[in-house]
C-alpha cells in the first residue's frame, strides 16, 4: 500500500467497504465464464455499497451470456439504489474467436465488448463530451491472460471521474484499471488471485 493506491487479495462477496473511502467510479471486467454469472449481482450489491451517491459503475462484458449478465444485475438492483443508464461498445480491432459458441462448426470472430453503465441514484449528469462507442488499439496481454487495453479504461477513467477521485476495480487481474486510473486518481483494488 503506498498514498492513494491500495491492492490486496479478497473476494468481492466477502467486501462491503473500502479502505480508502467510497469510490466515485467502479471500473472493472469480470469473468465471463457462465459460473461466474451470479457474481454481476454481487458486483451491483458492492457497488451500492462502496459508491458515492451518483457515483458510476462500468463493466466490461462479453457477448455469450449477456442476457443472463443483465438478469443478474436487474434483480441485484431492484433491491439497491443502482440504476441501469446505458451500454457503451468497445470496437476491438482483430477480435477474438469464439470458436464452436454457436456450432461446433463455426467460429464468430467478435470486434466489439460492452461496457454496462450503472449509476449509483439518478445519474448527476453525464460525462462531458460523451460518447458510447470507444475504439481500442487492441487487447493487452502483458500483465494478465484476459488484461485489456490500459488506453480504453484510462479513458473511461477520464469520462466518468474527476481527478483525486477513488476508483476502485473488484475483479483486479493484471491491473489495467489501476495503471489507467494512476497517478491523477487515488485507487483501491483486489482480486481472489494474489495481485
Amino acid at each position: 500500500s503506498v498514498d492513494g493506491l491500495e491492492l490486496y487479495m479478497a473476494n468481492i462477496l466477502d467486501v462491503h467497504e473500502l479502505r480508502l473511502g467510497q469510490a466515485g467510479l467502479v471500473l472493472t471486467d469480470p469473468p465471463y465464464e457462465k459460473q461466474y454469472l451470479t457474481l454481476w449481482g454481487e458486483l451491483i450489491r458492492f457497488s451500492n455499497e462502496v459508491l458515492v451517491e451518483h457515483g458510476w459503475l462500468l463493466a466490461m462484458s462479453g457477448q455469450r451470456w449477456l442476457p443472463d449478465v443483465f438478469k443478474q444485475m436487474e434483480v441485484a438492483a431492484e433491491k439497491t439504489n443502482m440504476r441501469y443508464c446505458w451500454t457503451l461498445a468497445i470496437h476491438t480491432p482483430g477480435g477474438l474467436s469464439a470458436q464452436g459458441w454457436i456450432s461446433r462448426r463455426n467460429s464468430l470472430n467478435t470486434e466489439w465488448k460492452p461496457v454496462l453503465v450503472y449509476s449509483k441514484g439518478t445519474p448527476a449528469d453525464w460525462p462531458s463530451g460523451f460518447r458510447d462507442f470507444i475504439v481500442s488499439s487492441g487487447p493487452s496481454k502483458e500483465h494478465h491472460k484476459w488484461g485489456q487495453n490500459s488506453g480504453v479504461f484510462k479513458h473511461m477513467v477520464e469520462m466518468f471521474s474527476e481527478p483525486g477521485t477513488l476508483v476502485c476495480d473488484p475483479f483486479l487481474g493484471g491491473g489495467t484499471t489501476a495503471i489507467a486510473a494512476r497517478p491523477t486518481r487515488a485507487f483501491e483494488g483486489f482480486d481472489v488471485n494474489k495481485v
